[in-house]
């Protein structure tokens, strides 16, 4: 199994200190035990656990993604931000965290991603990613995906 253990934040960057991410130490936990402010996407058999601030994310199977979703995050156009995290995941594993948001023109919808590369495990370590971007005008509703893919 996959496991993933995430700590987040989205900073404005060279504005304030704001965190923009609800929830982002995931303590604010659901009756059912998920964090509060993301939407979990996952199959009956994939799991997701939050202790002590840490989310863990399981995917049962070789060709499963698990998903963690949160909508609406409050940035500007023509903003500068910078997307920080911690993950930890065994060798092999498969992980990503990364923002997105949508475009309606011409009667066309687009999305674009900011620090969607796929990330793999390196022991177990926890390991720093950063991703510095601007958000662009006339791109909207911001949605910030947590991603895990496979079994190992």
């Amino acid at each position: 199994m996959k496991h993933l253990l995430i700590l987040s934040t989205l900073l404005p960057f060279l504005l304030t200190a704001d965190e923009l991410v609800r929830n982002g130490d995931f303590n604010a936990l659901t009756p059912a035990g998920l964090p509060q402010a993301w939407d979990v996407r996952a199959k009956g058999v994939d799991t997701v656990e939050v202790k002590d601030g840490v989310l863990t994310v399981k995917s049962a199977t070789p060709d499963g993604m698990v998903f963690l979703i949160q909508t609406d995050v409050p940035l500007k156009q023509g903003g500068a931000y910078l997307l920080r995290y911690q993950a930890e995941a065994p060798d092999g594993a498969s992980y990503r965290v990364y923002l997105e948001s949508m475009l309606q023109q011409d009667g066309k919808r687009s999305s674009r991603s900011f620090g969607a590369a796929w990330q793999q495990g390196k022991g177990g370590d926890f390991r720093q990613h950063q991703e510095f971007f601007t958000f662009p005008a006339p791109w909207q509703k911001p949605y910030l995906v947590l991603n895990v893919k496979g079994d190992k």
